[in-house]
């Protein structure tokens, strides 16, 4: 019987297990030109890089693995002062709200990972910011050591480090900033030489999203709580200079319906808020015996600032009701709310016997 022909035998066990290992390879190599994205979308006319070379161990991944972390900083700047500022120090410094600013750190981290996947124009934001970021604190800087070295004469070096040890943090930022750009800046460059690398639709559909609640929300900051005339964020407005009159004025057209938001207002604890407790108080002043009612209801829950707002309000109809919440005082009542209640009633109507 005539032997046959070579491609008609049976594959042994070695050939098997060799096709099988062929296979395999090329099953990997098509699965990791798909992750990468088809063939990392490289321009013929720029470098002419292949995908393979972006792996974790190229220096261009680490470089472009930097460079979009270094994008995102604006990131970690918002949600840094959302946790450690209050909303009237944001909304002055940023004239957004939380909303506003939640929209800003997202679309910075959407940035940096455009960046990442080629998208030389994605780190532009950034690199301008920090620019500016470290010029400005550049000026914090160099003014006051200016004005320092101009009235004390240098006899040593000492002279020298002691402002330097007093505006060091300044400094600091400084140094931060031109690191930030520097380091964005070779990720841009890098990114213009390589093509960019697909991104999903899903992802421009939620920065979209993103871009247009941060649009909303400025909008809204700047113009749109005129016509909304939230009581809970016109009271924020008292601390506004240039709106404060305004707000004042909204307030009181509201009537009944702002007393419970100035109420929150006047119990704000924070140190740096003085402007939101007397301009609440002074709101409710205003409001005179329109506020008298749901003032009585927050009294008997308990408001101390309710008490003082009665106080200020010297309305003496106000008395007998006070004196039965002082006649009926709630098994764990505060001591500090009944001496206040005390005084108010004796303020509102001396004649009344609290003893009695």
């Amino acid at each position: 019987m005539a032997a046959r022909p070579r491609f008609m035998r049976k594959p042994t066990g070695w050939t098997r297990d060799r096709q099988r290992a062929t296979i395999s390879r090329d099953v990997k190599l098509k699965r990791d030109a798909k992750a990468l994205g088809a063939g990392a979308m490289i321009s013929p006319g720029k470098g002419g890089a292949m995908p393979e070379q972006l792996s974790p161990v190229n220096p261009q991944y680490k470089t472009l693995l930097r460079s979009s972390l270094a994008a995102a900083a604006p990131a970690i700047v918002v949600f840094t002062v959302m946790i450690s500022a209050n909303a009237v120090d944001i909304l002055q410094a940023a004239h957004l709200g939380r909303l506003g600013l939640t929209a800003a750190g997202v679309l910075a981290v959407g940035l940096s990972f455009l960046l990442w996947r080629g998208r030389w124009w994605a780190g532009l934001p950034t690199m301008a910011a920090s620019a500016l970021a470290a010029t400005f604190f550049a000026y914090k800087f160099a003014r006051p050591m200016a004005a320092y070295i101009s009235a004390n004469p240098i006899n040593s070096l000492g002279d020298v480090f002691h402002p330097l040890l007093i505006l060091s943090p300044s400094l600091v930022v400084v140094l931060i900033c031109v690191a930030l750009v520097m380091a964005i800046f070779k990720g841009v460059r890098l990114a213009r030489e390589l093509g960019p690398r697909p991104v999903g639709k899903k992802v421009w559909i939620l920065l979209g999203i993103w871009l247009v609640l941060l649009g909303g929300d400025y909008a809204y900051q700047q113009a749109g709580w005129r016509f909304l005339k939230s009581p809970s964020d016109l009271v924020v407005r008292l601390c506004q200079p240039k709106v404060r009159n305004e707000a004042r004025k909204l307030l009181l057209a509201e009537g009944v319906k702002a007393v419970p938001p100035l109420l929150q207002g006047m119990a704000t604890s924070d140190y740096d808020l003085g402007c939101l407790r007397q301009g609440s108080l002074e709101v409710l002043t205003a409001m005179g015996p329109v506020a008298i009612e749901p003032l009585l209801e927050a009294a008997k829950g308990g408001s101390l600032q309710a008490l003082i707002a009665l106080q200020a309000i010297n309305d003496p109809r106000a008395a007998d009701p006070l004196l039965k919440i002082y006649r009926t005082p709630k098994p764990k009542s505060d001591p500090e709310f009944q001496l206040q209640l005390r005084q108010t009633i004796k303020k509102l109507n001396p004649a009344l016997n609290l003893d009695g």
